[in-house]
């Protein structure tokens, strides 16, 4: 990202030349996609046109081994990124035809006249190879991103190009934040009401789990965001969503779910909050650089190719997180590399072109620019000294040290099946437990409500056969968090044990739990030797109807 941004902000040409060789990336990713996705698999039936064509290809590819394929939503993803800019790249391309060697000797003209013809052609194939394997990703998601992006980059060229007085500033200031404000205010909302609306949530359509067993988006989201309440200082770390969301949210032995299907979600479980607000800052930097350069004549269709990827990006990662969890992860930066080489360099090119008036003081606009970074600095860091130094916040540092401590110690050894379920970890004497807990009562110190550690420490009590205290603790969650699957599941059992199969039901009736994790909590009391508890909570599952 830093090297696209400093290359292409300094030379219209590199970022040119940058752009071509993004389209000859989707074309590789295209290639690879039809090369190694299996349709026949029966996983993408959400078009059956698309399947059919699927199943064509399929069948007349060559022979090509791979050592993993490309998920569908990933490759969609990828590709609905570097798309436009592509698209740049090769009308750059294209746009060299004629006056490569113009000034030079007529072999060297040739030669550049072949190479600029070359380009041009391989990008334009690459181009329209990565849009038919877009097509066949069956990505909604992409689709709708891509869509999204360029009727944005084509407002933004309609206005810019339309007659009349405001042509002579391309574009409104007005109209140029408007319409990502309004984008972005309406993701936000959309996702709002799928996470607090049930049935809203409906809308946003189901994903595939671990055994095919599906799952609602929404619902998905609202269990992610109680994941990411664990850890929202540091993040459960790259790559530990799909045991720590398995082990401490959906109580389940094995893994479920690998992301949580929302870009700016999944950086918060991973990478806390300060990871998400760095990938915000870098989206944000770029797209003020484009529409403050957008203002100026110079690389318009390369800051309206950046605008469009920077869309399709946030629109398609409102619905997925696969590329960020994927090898092609580096992918999601080249649109704010690309963003701010288009910006700056547009508006360096046009500050060098257009002399300053006369009478006009640069400095002092940039003094006053400055000034005004530094008091929103100033502001930023007082706010964030405030909130520190309150107790809930600090009670909430001090539960995610605890839970990072327990995730590293239970998870950095478990594997399935020397360990049954991890709760023979809590027991085991291997397993040092003891740093979580002290951060954990810490926390509760502090703030009596904190959910994390009141389900944290419940959950050990309960997997260590204190069952009074493991009741209190999910009491206490229950109260300050009575919507989060884990409390009720937690709870629930906790009923169970006492003899309120129940109680225990009337709770595991508003929780899905098709992923049989009533069978293994049963399985973990009679391993114990508690049959009368594995009685009481299979009576409790035939009440639920679960």
């Amino acid at each position: 990202m830093l090297a696209i941004a400093y290359a292409g902000s300094r030379s219209r040409a590199a970022l040119g030349w940058i752009a071509a060789g993004l389209a000859l990336l989707a074309g590789a990713i295209g290639a690879y996609f039809l090369l190694s996705y299996n349709w026949a698999a029966g996983g993408n039936d959400k078009f059956a046109f698309v399947r059919q064509a699927g199943l064509w290809v399929q069948a007349h590819r060559p022979a090509f081994r791979v050592s993993e394929d490309i998920n569908a939503n990933v490759a969609g993803g990828a590709l609905a990124i570097l798309l436009p800019l592509g698209l740049a790249g090769a009308a750059y391309a294209w746009s060299l035809r004629g006056r490569a060697g113009a000034g030079r000797a007529a072999q060297r003209a040739a030669l550049g006249q072949i190479a600029t013809l070359a380009l041009a052609v391989a990008s334009t194939l690459a181009l329209a190879l990565a849009s038919l394997a877009l097509l066949l990703t069956a990505s909604r998601g992409a689709w709708i991103g891509l869509a999204a992006g360029g009727l944005v980059a084509g407002v933004l060229a309609w206005r810019a190009s339309s007659p009349g007085p405001a042509s002579d500033r391309l574009i409104p200031a007005v109209l140029a934040w408007l319409l990502p404000a309004a984008l972005l205010l309406i993701l936000a909302l959309a996702f709002w009401a799928a996470v607090a609306l049930p049935g809203f949530g409906r809308f946003f359509g189901a994903v595939a789990g671990a055994g095919s067993s599906a799952v609602n988006r929404a619902a998905l989201w609202r269990d992610m965001l109680a994941l990411a309440g664990d850890y929202p200082f540091t993040g459960s770390g790259l790559g530990a969503t799909m045991m720590a969301f398995s082990t401490y949210v959906m109580l389940l032995h094995v893994g479920f779910i690998t992301h949580a299907h929302n870009l700016f979600l999944q950086i918060a479980i991973e990478q806390g909050l300060p990871g998400l607000a760095a990938f915000t800052a870098l989206v944000g930097l770029a797209l003020w650089a484009l529409l403050d350069g957008l203002r100026r004549r110079p690389g318009l269709g390369f800051s309206l190719a950046a605008i469009a990827a920077l869309v399709a990006l946030v629109v398609h990662g409102m619905v997925d997180a696969g590329l960020y969890a994927s090898r092609l992860a580096p992918v999601l930066f080249i649109p704010a590399g690309f963003g701010l080489a288009a910006g700056f360099g547009a508006r360096a090119a046009a500050g060098a072109a257009e002399p300053a008036p006369a009478g006009s003081h640069p400095v002092s606009g940039r003094s006053f620019s400055t000034s005004a970074s530094t008091i929103a600095l100033v502001a930023v860091l007082a706010l964030a000294l405030i909130l520190a130094l309150s107790r809930p916040v600090r009670a909430a540092f001090q539960a995610n040290l605890g839970a990072a401590s327990q995730t590293r110690a239970e998870l950095s050894v478990y594997t399935w099946l020397r360990w049954p379920i991890q709760d023979a970890l809590r027991r085991a004497p291997e397993v040092d437990l003891a740093p979580a807990v002290a951060r954990y009562t810490a926390a509760l110190a502090l703030d009596p409500g904190n959910v994390t550690a009141q389900r944290r420490l419940g959950q050990i009590a309960l997997a260590r056969g204190e069952y009074g205290a493991a009741r209190a603790y999910f009491e206490a969650a229950f109260r300050a968090a009575p919507a989060q699957r884990a409390v009720r599941l937690l709870l629930g059992e906790s009923y169970a044990v006492a003899g309120d199969p129940a109680g225990a039901a009337a709770l595991w009736r508003t929780v899905d739990t098709a992923q049989g994790q009533l069978d293994g909590r049963r399985w973990w009391h009679e391993h114990l030797g508690e049959g009368q508890i594995a009685r009481s909570i299979g009576e409790a599952k035939a009440l639920a109807g679960q």
